[in-house]
């Protein structure tokens, strides 16, 4: 790659990506941690609890970054130059809604990953002695691994042409309806190989993210204004 380019496009698409660290990181946790209280207060089956949360997790996690990320996608495919013009040929193109392109696939990958963390962890915690950081980076490499092909066919989705924006736009011509359609048609056109490509680099990232997310102490004060707010009780 920087034998074509300039070694500034390895950060291409950097702004939106921090932009979206924020929200992102704010609602991530309290989600997770409230929910786990509700269901808990509920008397939800103990196997039940994490998958759940990770449910509610993804989906409000998913509304949060998906027009962060659609710029993101564009900006770093070479669509757009920069953040402000993908967000200026998005609305102009579609509107508005044009900036949730791949919501469903960026639910499916949200949740699933969710899903698949919590439930790593939550076993990790009862059944293992694994440090925090250990558990964390392992539970995030199972669930990459895991929705790599979502991720895949999300991000394809959010890049390809949409017949709304016009002659000039740039774009890949995928063609893909919904998240399935995307899963099928790569399989069928490209291989089941298709769908892991630029697994390596994103095993890295998120294994690291793990590893010092869940590695960093969290302060009891939260984890118990979270089960308050959620249950109305005060945790002892």
């Amino acid at each position: 790659m920087l034998r074509s380019t300039r070694a500034s496009s390895l950060y291409a698409g950097l702004a939106p990506s921090l932009v979206a660290v924020v929200p992102t990181a704010l609602v991530y946790m309290p989600t997770y941690e409230a929910a786990s209280a509700g269901l808990r207060g509920a008397s939800c089956p103990g196997p039940l609890v994490a998958p759940l949360s990770g449910v509610l997790t993804g989906v409000v996690c998913a509304s949060v970054r998906v027009p962060c990320s659609v710029v993101k996608t564009r900006v770093q495919a070479g669509l757009s130059p920069s953040a402000t013009a993908a967000v200026r040929q998005i609305v102009r193109g579609g509107g508005l809604a044009a900036l949730y392109m791949g919501f469903g696939a960026t639910v499916a990958l949200d949740v699933a990953v969710a899903v698949v963390q919590f439930s790593v962890l939550d076993a990790g915690r009862r059944y293992s002695s694994l440090s925090h950081a250990a558990l964390g980076s392992l539970a995030a490499c199972l669930a990459t691994a895991a929705t790599e092909p979502i991720d895949v066919v999300r991000t394809r989705i959010m890049a390809q042409l949409r017949a709304s924006e016009g002659k000039e736009a740039k774009g890949a011509d995928f063609n893909y309806r919904s998240l399935a359609d995307g899963l099928a048609k790569a399989a069928r056109t490209e291989g089941p190989g298709a769908l892991y490509r630029g697994l390596l680099p994103r095993l890295v990232l998120k294994s690291l993210g793990g590893a010092i997310w869940h590695g960093s102490p969290r302060p009891t004060f939260f984890r118990r204004a979270v089960t308050e707010i959620a249950t109305g009780t005060r945790p002892t």
